[in-house]
Formats: C-alpha cells, structure tokens, sequence
C-alpha cells in the first residue's frame, strides 16, 4: 500500500480505500456530498475510527467534508493548494489568457467568498470538474486548508488567489 504519500493518517486511509478497490466505501462516503454530519449514518463506520481526538465541530465537518470529496475524486498525486489546481484547470478548458472573468475564475472567487456552511457544497462543485478533466488533488493540502479556513487573517483565501493568478514568468 503505498498511499501515494499522504502525510495525513486519514488521508492515507483514504487512498488505502482507492487502492484496495473499496467501492462500496467510497460509495458510501461519496453519498454524505453535501450532507450534514449523521445524515449518512453509514459513514460513521469509516471516518470515526480515523478522527484525531478533540475535533472542533468545524475540524470534524472538514473530515467529513474530504472522504466525501475524496469519494468523488479519488485522485492520487495532487500537488499543491486548490487555487493552483484551479488554474490547471483553467487550463485544461481552454480559458486562460482571454479577456473577462472566466467561469473558473468565477468559481475560485465564489470559493473565496464561502463560509463554512456554504464551502463544502462550492468545493464539490469544483471537485466535479477538476475529476471531469482529470486533474488530482492534493489531498492532505486541502484537509489542511480547509480545517485552518476560518482564520481571521484568511491565509488559506490568500494562498489560493496568489496560486490561481500569480503568473510564472517566462
């Protein structure tokens, strides 16, 4: 099992499931999109026994919030922060470069504006497209992000704008 480097135990479990071909699961856990905690009850039985102890509920909700993504788009070897796969996937669809907004760049603006209640229904929306163009996430990247997305000086919002239209020079 090589669990294509997950530093995150849960994240590891997660693409153990991917490896071992567990699609009922995955099947499971892609059915909490969009769902509140305890509205799959069946869930329980695979993301309880992986929680770090003394979540805050917003922690918590963000586990939940990963294995259903994660069941959506089991991608392994994502790298870096979800604004730099959103400029992938810009991309990939032809967008980059022209005048206006893009759709992309719509949604990593409405991404920006999420709160808590808002972001996991934003972020599957995002998920979906980034698995109909087969772009990976970085997995342990946006677990992270998302259980430190409530910080008042809003580093994750930064990091993802600055990864999304920070250019490279060529």
């Amino acid at each position: 099992m090589s669990n294509d480097g997950a530093r995150d135990p849960f994240i590891a479990y997660l693409h153990n499931l991917r490896e071992e071909r567990n699609l009922g699961a995955l099947a499971t856990l892609r059915r909490g999109l969009g769902r509140p905690i305890g509205a799959v009850p069946e869930m329980f039985r695979f993301v309880v026994p992986r929680l770090p102890k003394n979540l805050s509920p917003w922690d918590e909700r963000a586990y939940y919030t990963i294995a259903s993504l994660f069941a959506l788009h089991p991608s392994p070897g994502g790298n870096g922060n979800l604004g730099y796969t959103l400029r992938e996937l810009e991309r990939a669809t032809g967008q980059s470069g022209g005048e206006g907004v893009s759709s992309v760049e719509r949604r990593l603006l409405t991404l920006l504006k999420s709160d808590t209640e808002t972001l996991p229904e934003h972020l599957r929306q995002v998920i979906s497209l980034a698995s109909s163009k087969d772009l990976p996430i970085d997995w342990d990247r946006l677990l992270w992000d998302l259980k430190s997305w409530n910080y008042d000086d809003k580093r994750v919002q930064k990091r993802w704008a600055e990864s999304f239209w920070r250019r490279e020079e060529d």
